[in-house]
């Protein structure tokens, strides 16, 4: 032997010697006692190189050696190529005394290793290793991981609003949908807010909430009023569940939230179209049914009498119908209109101003300004406008035309000098089929204006004028910017 390896073999770190003569003889027991403890796994002490010397455990069946033949074997040659390349990467971590945690794949299933340095006299001489079959909880982790991510997906991609509140009003979890429906900009922001101190409408507290959800456990549909950042109140359905903890202490509430805002619009506007609906149905089943009974009965006499005033009476009451019947018309404007247009007050005015050129009525008409309306203003108006030539029997009518000082609104005023209207009935004159005097007509006029002012987001009222007369006063929203003020209406 030369001199070098003689030297290199006297420098290398030598074994201990009882480790030589009887190994493992010590502790076999201790090493199958181990194994027992992990029923799905498999016990091995590896030399430097990674040969087998000791073998436990239920995973060995899957080699289809015994356990005792495989003992001398290098771990390599019974591994698949992947396993073999993770197990010697990692290996070398272990030969310098660092414990090792890793996957590796073994006979169709996966083993979860634990490999442990075996130190003697300062020196890694030996590894033991101890595997678990985790080849189903593996499986279990990833479809539980895939279930998060789509729990996850649809929490993020929802249309309705997710969220998770506290008693006491955190905000302690609400997804994109409902952060962007209440108008923040972020869940921080969002966070911020206390619940049981701002957010909802005074009409529909978070009080009355907290007191269902509490008694009944949770709460279906409930409607509330909410608030969104930008202080624009939104119409909101709740479905929220109680979540307690073992001692019923309530920890959450869970819910969602569904926008009902344009909903809620669109069912105003039913109720409206069904309102106007029972007028007409009034209407045609009384009004005109008694007008035309009238004048089929004049008729009849004047064949038998041959008096002319019965045919007056007749062609009285046809025309009576035909004015009812233009009245309808009138309603069925305000059901089937919803898109406002910018006009000007002043041309509204003379064109309704058109139909009384042959009366001997002074018009006189002052100012100008914008408003929002339809094409179901000119009936409205007309309808004041007749109502102050036929009711207020004045000989005079002012229109007086002006605009709030910020441009909001513009006021259409019709002023008559006749007899005025009692303080009494003030608040009757727009009641669907009011009548007064021996003027009163169908009364649907003034409730045609009404209706049609509201739809506008407007209003109408009256006003005493002196010494003598009434004014109608028309409060219509301007245009400002281009923008629709006030309540919105469904396109």
């Amino acid at each position: 032997m030369s001199r070098a390896k003689e030297r290199e073999r006297k420098d290398a770190p030598k074994e201990p010697r009882i480790r030589k003569e009887k190994p493992f003889n010590a502790s076999e027991e201790d090493y199958r006692l181990l194994a027992s403890n992990f029923p799905n796994g498999i016990v091995v002490v590896l030399d430097r190189d990674l040969r087998i010397l000791l073998l436990e455990g239920e995973e060995v069946s899957r080699l289809g050696l015994p356990a005792k033949e495989l003992i001398g074997t290098n771990l390599k040659d019974i591994l698949s190529e992947d396993a073999r390349a993770t197990m010697v990467s990692n290996y070398a971590k272990v030969l310098k005394g660092e414990k090792v945690e890793l996957d590796i794949p073994f006979q169709g299933s996966l083993l979860h290793a634990h490999v442990i340095p075996l130190k003697e006299q300062g020196q890694v001489w030996k590894a033991l290793v101890v595997g678990t079959d985790v080849t189903q909880q593996r499986a279990q982790e990833e479809a539980l991981r895939t279930s998060e991510e789509r729990l996850r997906s649809v929490f993020d991609h929802a249309l309705l609003g997710i969220y998770r509140t506290t008693p006491e009003g955190r905000i302690i979890m609400a997804n994109p949908a409902l952060i962007k429906l209440l108008g923040f900009s972020s869940f921080e922001e969002l966070s911020r807010r206390n619940l049981n101190v701002e957010g909802f409408d005074t009409n529909t507290p978070r009080q009355v909430f907290l007191d269902r959800i509490d008694k009944q456990g949770a709460v279906h549909g409930m409607e509330s009023t909410w608030m969104r950042e930008d202080g624009k109140l939104i119409y909101i359905q709740d479905s929220a569940t109680a979540i307690k903890d073992a001692n019923g202490r309530t920890l959450y509430y869970e819910g969602t939230i569904v926008d009902v805002t344009e909903t809620n619009a669109y069912r105003n506007q039913i109720e409206q179209l069904n309102q106007s609906l029972r007028v007409v149905n009034s209407i045609l089943r009384h009004d005109i049914m008694n007008d035309l009974t009238v004048a089929i009965g004049s008729v009849d006499l004047y064949r038998r009498k041959g008096d002319a005033k019965l045919l007056d009476m007749a062609e009285g009451s046809m025309r009576k119908c035909s004015r009812l019947i233009r009245k309808m018309k009138e309603l069925e404007s305000i059901i089937s209109n919803n898109a406002l247009k910018t006009m000007s007050a002043r041309d509204v005015i003379r064109e309704v101003l058109g139909n009384y050129s042959s009366h001997s009525v002074d018009f006189q008409v002052e100012g100008d300004g914008l408003i929002l309306a339809d094409e179901a203003v000119v009936p409205a108006l007309d309808n004041v406008i007749s109502n102050a030539v036929v009711h207020g029997r004045s000989d005079k009518v002012e229109v007086q035309v002006a605009s709030s000082e910020d441009k909001r609104w513009c006021e259409v005023r019709v002023c008559d000098h006749g007899k005025g209207v009692p303080d009494e009935i003030k608040e009757l004159i727009f009641h669907e089929g009011f009548r007064y005097g021996d003027t009163g007509n169908t009364g649907l006029g003034l409730y045609i204006v009404k209706k049609t002012m509201e739809r506008y987001g407007g209003q109408v009222r009256v006003e005493d004028l002196r010494p003598s007369g009434a004014a109608f006063v028309l409060r219509f929203q301007s245009p400002v910017g281009g923008q629709f003020v006030g309540r919105s209406l469904p396109a």
